[in-house]
């Protein structure tokens, strides 16, 4: 029992270490400790986290391979199983990555890291149909993680999907409001808003129509109807004499029409639908629109009247995020 105290010391010593960028001292501190406990599954973890922080992912890998196979049956694998994936795709071995984090999927299937990383690997490959897959699997599991949110966004918008990269955007921005993640979101996400729409002079608009949808054929996460609303919002917005308003105002006058549109038809497939769509529409429903178009708009210090509008109302920005919590059962 001594020597197993002695370990979890010499575990700790090594983290700290690590955090501290003695990528060599927490090695040695790990191999120490694995000397008293070589059964100790996080030891090994951590080490194989140091060799690659210290940029030797050959190691990593190999320590993670041995460990995988000598603990078959451990249920602490899934921190293993990530940083092997990672590794392969550092490493360009985007195939082997894959193959890795579909196994650690199978021993670990509550993982929404797992699957999320495995998405990171194939939205670099431009595999942008197996990356949504991913990413909707790990939101499915933990439909919080923000960054799942965000690579879904870049994911929709790469691939030309206008209204799912709006709705996947917007969820990020309010979860993550601040940061250089949200600094580059917003601007992309009110360029998106009104991407249809062109003023050419002072009375002249044009709204630009994909013949996509005009498709009149049945499509898993189809928004055309919503796509042709917002672009007619965004026209109106344009004409000369519109009501002049903030940013969070004119995202919150969009986003209220955008939002009841998404709740008229019960028919429409698709995870964009399935997951997003109800969100929103409750959100709505619940009389949170003003809030989440002040939240997402306080992160950029340009925007003084929202940051302004975030401090006096924090009662219903806490409700808010109660609410949130609570949609998804938190």
């Amino acid at each position: 029992m001594a020597q197993i105290g002695d370990a979890k010391t010499l575990l700790k010593d090594g983290i700290a270490l690590h955090d501290k960028g003695d990528y060599d001292g927490a090695i040695a501190k790990y191999e120490a400790a694995l000397e008293i406990d070589p059964d100790n599954v996080l030891a090994w973890y951590e080490l194989a986290l140091s060799h690659q922080a210290k940029g030797d992912c050959s190691k990593a890998i190999s320590v993670c391979k041995q460990t995988i196979a000598k603990h078959k049956k451990s249920d602490k694998l899934e921190g293993l199983y990530t940083l092997y994936g990672n590794c392969l795709d550092q490493t360009e071995n985007t195939k082997e990555a894959i193959k890795v984090y579909k196994e650690g999927m199978k021993k670990a299937p509550d993982s929404y890291l797992l699957p999320f990383n495995m998405g990171v690997t194939y939205l670099r490959s431009s595999d942008m149909e197996n990356a949504q897959k991913a990413f909707e699997k790990a939101l499915t599991i933990n439909p919080l993680h923000t960054s799942s949110h965000y690579y879904m966004a870049i994911v929709a918008d790469q691939s030309g999907n206008r209204i799912p990269t709006i709705l996947a955007m917007t969820h990020f921005l309010l979860l993550s409001p601040e940061g250089e993640r949200a600094n580059r979101f917003l601007p992309v996400l009110y360029q998106r808003m009104a991407s249809n729409v062109t003023k050419n002079g002072e009375n002249q608009i044009t709204i630009n129509i994909d013949a996509n949808s005009l498709d009149e054929k049945e499509k898993e996460n189809d928004f055309k109807a919503v796509e042709l609303l917002l672009s007619f919002s965004s026209a109106l917005a344009m004409e000369e004499g519109a009501e002049p308003l903030s940013n969070p105002e004119k995202l919150a006058k969009q986003f209220s029409m955008v939002f009841d549109v998404l709740n008229t038809d019960k028919k429409n497939k698709g995870f964009f639908w399935e997951h997003y769509a109800p969100f929103f529409v409750q959100l709505k429903a619940e009389g949170h629109v003003e809030t989440l178009c002040n939240l997402i708009n306080s992160g950029d210090e340009k925007e003084a009247e929202a940051r302004t509008w975030v401090a006096d109302n924090e009662a219903k920005v806490k409700a808010f995020y109660g609410w949130v919590a609570s949609y998804y059962g938190g």
